[in-house]
């Protein structure tokens, strides 16, 4: 009896090996709409998130709800003041259980997060770091959204390193990781971003069309309505707009949360007041913005602000306050020219995090690999076992097959050896009745 059943139970179970390699081999990403609607909740009113009674201790955390309370509760105080970051050792350790449970829109959040502190910390390298493992696992999961959103961060931090050329590249990158898509499907925050990105590469006209129109579709407490309102007030200003730029500068600056961008409405403010012949109003802004003052992250903004000081107080025959700015003018010259030549190092820093992260991902891949050779090695195997028996058990069958019919040959051949005639007498009495006894 031929047996086939095991082989092929054989078969099956290498099958089944082979699909839980490959499946092993890649993840799959899906959006946690639980999470992404809390998300939503907190750009709308992060104050309702805080408000919310927690009993959680973060002082360890160990678990997946552990560490989306402890990212939430942290964006919210993040949106609320925006000089507020959380603890870096907590947040990595959230990332590492949200990247065990495959958590894909909360790892992202995190990190994004971790790149804000890090820069907050002037540490280049791993603010760098954040945002490529984000890139990564945004294109992993094919997110235009994600890359719209990195690609801009990206080119704030060139401009941050006066670099231009990566800056316009980056700009060109974000733009086009959304080409395809519809602007009604994005989010409010995307959707400033956007306008940031028309401001920045001087489309003034579709800038100011956007943000416009984003300023009336959102509520005044939607974390975005401050940076609308400033944006929108930058794009009157290049349009030389006085009025207007002053007016949505005023309404940014009264909820504005970060002392950069605080800095920004009110050194403009001041410049505006200045062109509009408000003396007084321009005294009052040009305080405010020294109150705000950070040269290191001032940048071109810094220059603009020290040169219209510098000529007020010509204006005003105070040459002690124009010597006092002229020599802050010249200490941000020096700090950005400085910073320009330190970019060789962090391109450095930046090529050697991409080279670890790189080994790491083709440790990975070489990992699957052998895991895929080892079960596609063994199906084989299996295979080959299963065709050689079957082969043997033909081989087998065939013989016994053959030699049945060989033996039943020879069993009719000595049958008619015997009675040629059919009428069962022996040849030797055939023999006898031919030649009688006398004649032998």
């Amino acid at each position: 009896m031929i047996r086939t059943r095991k082989p092929f139970a054989l078969l099956h179970t290498g099958l089944i090996l082979l699909l839980f390699a490959l499946y092993a081999c890649g993840k799959t990403y899906q959006d946690d709409t639980a999470f992404n609607d809390k998300i939503t909740l907190l750009e709308n009113h992060p104050e309702a998130i805080l408000a919310q009674p927690d009993s959680t201790d973060f002082s360890r955390i160990t678990t997946e709800k552990e560490a989306t309370a402890f990212l939430l509760r942290s964006l919210a105080r993040h949106y609320t003041s925006r000089d507020f970051y959380p603890e870096k050792e907590k947040l990595q350790e959230c990332i590492r259980i949200f990247r065990s449970r495959n958590k894909v829109q909360q790892e992202l959040e995190a990190l994004f997060l971790l790149a804000e502190t890090c820069k907050k910390e002037n540490n280049t390298a791993e603010e760098i770091a954040a945002i490529e493992q984000g890139m990564k696992l945004a294109e992993l999961a094919d997110d235009p959204v994600w890359k719209f959103h990195l690609y801009n961060y990206l080119s704030d931090m060139y401009l941050r390193k006066y670099d231009m050329l990566k800056f316009i590249k980056n700009q060109a990158l974000a733009n086009q990781s959304i080409k395809e898509m519809n602007t009604d499907e994005l989010d409010p925050f995307t959707l400033t971003l956007l306008g940031k990105s028309y401001l920045y590469t001087d489309q003034l006209a579709k800038a100011e069309t956007l943000l416009t129109r984003l300023k009336t579709s959102v509520s005044q407490q939607h974390i975005c309505y401050t940076d609308i309102c400033r944006l929108l007030g930058i794009t009157y200003f290049k349009q030389k707009r006085w009025e207007n730029a002053a007016t949505e500068l005023k309404t940014a600056l009264a909820t504005e949360k970060d002392s950069s961008h605080s800095f920004t409405c009110s050194s403009m403010l001041a410049f505006c007041q200045d062109q509009l012949g408000n003396e007084e109003e321009t005294q009052y802004y040009k305080e405010q913005a020294l109150r705000f003052d950070t040269a290191r992250r001032g940048g071109y903004k810094a220059l603009e602000f020290y040169k219209l000081c510098i000529d007020l107080a010509r204006r005003n025959g105070n040459r002690e306050e124009e010597t006092f700015f002229t020599q802050k003018m010249t200490d941000q010259y020096e700090r950005m020219v400085k910073e320009l030549n330190e970019q060789t190092l962090d391109e450095a820093i930046e090529g050697y995090m991409r080279i670890q992260d790189q080994n790491e991902y083709n440790a990975h891949i070489r990992t699957y690999q052998l895991i895929l050779g080892g079960m596609l090695l063994l199906l084989a195997c299996m295979v080959i076992y299963y065709l050689n028996r079957r082969r043997k058990q033909m081989m087998k069958y065939f013989n016994l097959q053959h030699r049945s019919t060989g033996e039943t040959g020879k069993h009719t051949g000595r049958n008619q050896s015997a009675d040629p005639s059919g009428t069962g007498n022996s040849q030797a009495d055939r023999h006898a009745e031919t030649y009688p006894e006398g004649e032998k």
